[in-house]
């Protein structure tokens, strides 16, 4: 799994700034967007055109498997997970660890204008900041 860290860092900005309600929205909408993703990929491997019908089918063939699923034993379940280990060595047995750390501090205002706007001027913004200060004091 290859993930730019930048897109991780703002996913998870995004994330925490939204409240419970809107949280699990994003979530319910990255699933769907998952399962289409899924979907797609099916497609491709079994050289089927992406297309409404295709879709459809790929749902219902899931809805069938999870319905089927559902009625198995766990022992049964578990027969299965081996089978599938069997063709796709390592879909069961390998197991990515994410580690998210996140880091907060202050900064200064010069250190922010360095960072973000690296060509401005600090020492003529600050004169134009203070000359707009002056002039919106008359």
């Amino acid at each position: 799994m290859n993930v730019d860290p930048k897109q991780i860092n703002n996913l998870i900005k995004i994330f925490c700034e939204l409240d419970e309600e809107y949280r699990g929205k994003a979530l319910m909408e990255m699933n769907g967007l998952f399962f289409e993703y899924m979907n797609e990929q099916d497609c491709k491997r079994n050289n089927i055109p992406v297309t409404q019908e295709a879709k459809r089918n790929f749902i219902a063939d899931t809805k069938e498997f999870a319905e089927l699923l559902s009625g198995l034993s766990k022992t049964q379940k578990a027969s299965i997970v081996m089978y599938m280990e069997h063709l796709s060595p390592g879909s069961f047995t390998e197991e990515n660890e994410l580690e998210i750390k996140i880091n907060h501090r202050k900064i200064t205002l010069r250190e922010y204008i360095e960072k973000y706007l690296p060509d401005a001027d600090v020492g003529e913004a600050k004169e134009i900041y203070r000359e707009f200060g002056t002039y919106a004091k008359n």
